[in-house]
């Protein structure tokens, strides 16, 4: 009885030290795990930035700069919103369905409901024809007279391209869309003459005839969400210490504006604009 007794208790401590010496790392790894974040990262479609194909791979420069803030912060990332424009993003990030996007410049008005990360780049305007567009010349502004100019919805592009075309003596007729996929499909059809946007979008059966004010873009969080913000920050901070000309590699890679055939199908008929009177 006393033996039995004896066993009983060695096999008591035994248990005890085992758990006295897993219960440090047990917790430790809780810690660890609870360190890992996921985050919401709008990601809308845009032929060199933001693209998906059917089976579900990413690429372009925008999932590229994310993989690789992803080195330097302990993340998951969930990608959000292929399916919605570039004006749902915005407006999700303000009701706080998403938490970050990437590719805004900064403009009064967005940041007035945003806070900016340190710059991820640099573009500028570009304003394309179709490559068999012999009518309008590059730089000749006589011939831009009464383009059909497509934009984006919720870009600030618009207004800089008035600047422009005020500042170069040319008129033209805006035409609106929601994403840049429509864009390039009223373009190829002949539905507009003209793509005003940015040159982070990759080009389709198009020539470049004139681009127009550059600027640094940016990671955009919800106003006053400063831990998130530190977070993208100090990968930034690493990115720019350790991987050198990151930006231009990116660029070369995904967004050089090298012309491709457009083999994108156009829908039934013709896409439907939104005519805004120029201002």
């Amino acid at each position: 009885m006393i033996l039995r007794a004896k066993k009983y208790v060695a096999a008591l401590l035994v248990f005890v030290c085992v758990c006295m010496i897993f219960s440090p790392l047990t917790a430790y790894a809780a810690e660890d795990s609870s360190q890992h974040e996921t985050v919401k990262v709008g990601f809308f479609a845009m032929d060199g930035y933001h693209v998906m194909d059917e089976e579900g791979n990413r690429s372009g420069y925008g999932y590229d700069f994310l993989r690789l803030m992803a080195r330097y912060w302990d993340v998951d990332y969930e990608y959000v919103g292929y399916d919605k424009s570039w004006d749902d993003m915005q407006q999700m990030l303000e009701d706080g369905e998403i938490d970050m996007v990437t590719s805004p410049r900064k403009t009064p008005e967005r940041e007035e409901k945003f806070d900016f990360s340190r710059p991820i780049g640099t573009n500028n305007g570009i304003l394309t024809v179709r490559s068999d567009n012999s009518t309008i010349v590059d730089g000749n502004y006589s011939t831009y007279n009464g383009m059909r100019v497509a934009f984006l919805n919720g870009s600030s592009r618009d207004k800089e391209f008035a600047d422009f075309a005020d500042n170069k003596g040319f008129t033209y007729d805006p035409f609106y869309f929601d994403t840049t996929a429509e864009m390039e499909e009223a373009l190829q059809s002949g539905n507009v003459d003209a793509i005003a946007a940015t040159s982070m979008r990759k080009t389709n059966n198009e020539r470049i005839v004139d681009k127009f004010d550059s600027s640094d873009f940016y990671v955009i969080v919800k106003k006053d969400n400063t831990e998130l913000l530190d977070e993208i920050n100090y990968a930034i901070d690493q990115m720019n210490e350790v991987e050198g000309d990151w930006k231009t590699t990116l660029y070369n890679k995904n967004c050089n504006g090298v012309q491709r055939e457009h083999n994108k199908k156009l829908n039934n008929g013709l896409p439907i604009l939104h005519k805004v009177p120029p201002k």
